[in-house]
């Protein structure tokens, strides 16, 4: 009997053994699995994000821009005036020996001689056709020369031909009289009459 109690407690370590061996391969598989994922899962994470944030390749074509400049569409008198002069005839014995010197012929009328000045700007625009509308308007209105100048992107419209900042002054402040109140000088080429 006793041997049978020997015999029988043996086999339940044995069996108690073995159900502890298999707990033990349990929660080692246990441990191992739960690492395995979570070493696993942040790549996969790291992996599908850069997939996801990854957009399509955007291919740019640039096409060829022509662009065509007509200066006589600008409506600028210094054009037509030179499209307007004959071209000045060489004569080849004249070309050859001069026989005097050369004197300036005073009757004819000297053009415009362009210098640094003032002028006062009294509007500005990108549209060219708003811009036309307020030059019609200030020359009505006013006595003295109104321009139309393009400087990108805008057109402006500027009041008068003034030599010095006192005189520009002067005329800022009548045009500020006659409603201009955003007017203000600029300094630009402006034309010299010889008449005046």
């Amino acid at each position: 009997m006793l041997s049978n109690r020997l015999e029988l407690s043996k086999q339940q370590r044995r069996k108690g053994e073995k159900k502890q061996d298999r707990a033990n391969q349990g929660f080692s598989l246990l441990l191992y699995f739960p690492l395995r994922w979570l070493l696993l899962f942040p790549v996969v994470s790291l992996i599908c994000l850069g997939i996801g944030c990854s957009g399509r390749a955007v291919i740019c074509q640039r096409g060829v821009l022509e662009e065509q400049f007509d200066p006589l569409s600008l409506q600028d008198d210094d054009i037509w005036e030179e499209l307007k002069k004959p071209a000045p005839a060489v004569s080849e014995t004249a070309s050859a020996t001069p026989s005097s010197p050369a004197v300036p012929d005073t009757s004819q009328r000297e053009g415009p001689k362009y210098v640094q000045g003032f002028r006062v700007q009294i509007f500005a625009s990108p549209d060219r056709e708003r811009a036309v509308q307020a030059q019609e308007r200030a020359e009505m209105i006013l006595e003295e020369d109104v321009y139309l100048e393009f400087e990108a992107p805008y057109y402006k419209v500027r009041v008068g031909d003034c030599g010095s900042a006192a005189q520009a002054e002067k005329l800022l402040e009548k045009l500020r009289k006659k409603g201009y109140h955003d007017a203000f000088r600029v300094r630009t080429t402006i034309q010299l009459q010889p008449d005046r």
